[in-house]
């Protein structure tokens, strides 16, 4: 499981990084062309698309994802393969029509201007291609074909950047020049999943099928809404409380700080996949204890580079007046962490006891929303950032507790608690550091190196990092 682990999360992270460090690389282009206002126009836009990815298809993949390694006979495996797409295919375009059609009302009240109805309209089949690129991509992630997942989502990202840049450079189409490159990454995308796995789609619908797998995913639907308030309270709030610039600043240290997530989204697209797959195995909760002290390892470590050197960052690839958005990098961070490392709490998924998952997610959104409320007026964007760690935090402790109690995983949590410490005690230090600039960078890089070092020691432990190194080596001699 481990050495399918580790090939698996590198194939399925590297995507993520190349497409994270393209959106990063292209950030100086953006900030010279674009507004703040209109990077809160495109979060806005980006929360819609959430909100519908989360919803519109019942989150039949997850459904999909439970029951298909179970099935043992190929044309049931087809049946509900095959009966989940056809479901999303009309859950979201039956979205896409109404989106369209009411389109001005939906512009004033989303983008606040009805002047934008053309950026909604694009945006809103941005959506519709990407939800059902999002299920070809799922489909592929069951199946444990993560070679041909990254071949589909990098051709994905070349035709994002070619279009977005051709109609903003070429064209001046400013923002909408985001929403086109992303329809036509989806069309791509599509193509080379669909044509890549053909054979397990077929013209079916068993509405039985579809009945057994809504029973499993449709309670995942008010957790999807409530993970949905979590993740952009804090936006709605700030446009609401401060002004769409505030929100383009806040929305560009977010892009920085979301860089956490890339690394979770190699492990949760290779973890539960290979858990499912190997339920029976008495040895895999110590496989996954083992897999959570290396990437947390990783986390700390990057986590430490994205703080100390939070301000560094911001100045050399953004303008001036998004400088302050250095400021809340660091909280953003450290709440990626928290919201995506449930991951390693998948007792609740393997017990099928979705419903605890809507609980959790409403009652995390409800606490958020209290704390923007109190915080924003009192902090502005920090507060709001304050408010989604705390929040966070609070349903990820909750979901590990149930989750242990389904499938008990033997996590060593004093080790975990004293690696973190340490990480907080460091970045305590560097960021608050002042001196001349090369002494500052060298003094700040010394401070990152000493937790790259200490932390591994404490949290792995020096035999399992010999096993490691040499299981690395071994596979790179093997490439």
């Amino acid at each position: 499981m481990l050495k399918r682990f580790f090939k698996d999360s590198l194939l399925y992270s590297f995507g993520g990084f190349a497409a994270k460090g393209a959106s990063l690389l292209l950030v100086p282009v953006y900030t010279q062309i674009l507004s703040p206002a209109d990077y809160g126009t495109m979060d806005m836009m980006k929360m819609v698309a959430a909100i519908a990815l989360l919803t519109v298809a019942l989150e039949v993949t997850q459904a999909v994802a439970r029951f298909y390694p179970e099935s043992e006979d190929k044309n049931t495996k087809a049946a509900y393969v095959s009966t989940g797409f056809w479901f999303s295919l009309g859950t979201y375009g039956f979205f896409a029509l109404l989106g369209l059609l009411f389109s001005t009302p939906l512009s004033e009240i989303i983008l606040d201007t009805s002047s934008n109805v053309i950026i909604f309209r694009v945006a809103i089949l941005g959506v519709f291609l990407n939800g059902i690129f999002r299920y070809f991509k799922s489909q592929l992630k069951w199946q444990l074909r993560s070679k041909i997942f990254l071949i589909a989502s990098l051709s994905a990202l070349c035709l994002d950047i070619a279009a977005t840049l051709f109609c903003m450079l070429n064209l001046n189409m400013g923002v909408l020049s985001i929403f086109i490159g992303q329809i036509f990454a989806s069309l791509g995308g599509c193509g080379v999943a669909y044509f890549c796995n053909r054979s397990v789609y077929r013209l079916q619908f068993n509405i039985p099928i579809l009945k057994e797998m809504l029973r499993f995913s449709w309670p995942l639907v008010p957790s999807g809404i409530g993970i949905f308030i979590s993740m952009y309270t804090d936006r709605l709030v700030i446009k609401e409380m401060l002004s769409l610039h505030e929100l383009g600043v806040y929305g560009i240290a977010f892009r920085f700080a979301s860089i956490m997530s890339l690394v979770f989204l190699g492990i949760r697209y290779s973890l539960l996949p290979l858990v499912f797959h190997q339920l029976k195995n008495k040895n895999t909760p110590g496989e996954i204890n083992k897999i959570f002290q290396y990437v947390l390892f990783l986390l700390l470590v990057i986590l430490l580079f994205l703080s100390i050197f939070s301000k560094e960052i911001i100045e050399l690839l953004t303008s001036p007046e998004f400088y302050p958005s250095y400021t809340v990098m660091p909280l953003l961070a450290v709440a990626a962490i928290f919201t995506n490392i449930y991951v390693f709490a998948p007792g609740i998924i393997i017990a099928k006891r979705t419903k605890y998952i809507a609980y959790i997610s409403i009652g995390t959104a409800v606490v958020n929303l209290c704390l923007n409320l109190l915080l924003i007026p009192v902090w502005g964007i920090s507060g709001a950032a304050l408010a989604t760690v705390l929040s966070s935090f609070l349903g990820l402790w909750i979901q590990f507790f149930l989750s242990q109690r389904y499938y008990y995983i033997p996590f060593e949590w004093s080790k975990v608690f004293v690696s973190t410490l340490l990480a907080g005690i460091l970045i305590g230090i560097g960021y608050n550091l002042s001196f001349s600039f090369i002494l500052q960078i060298s003094i700040k890089s010394i401070i990152i190196l000493t937790g790259a070092f200490i932390i591994p020691l404490i949290l792995i432990g020096p035999q399992n990092i010999k096993s490691l190194l040499k299981f690395s080596s071994l596979g790179i001699t093997k490439r």
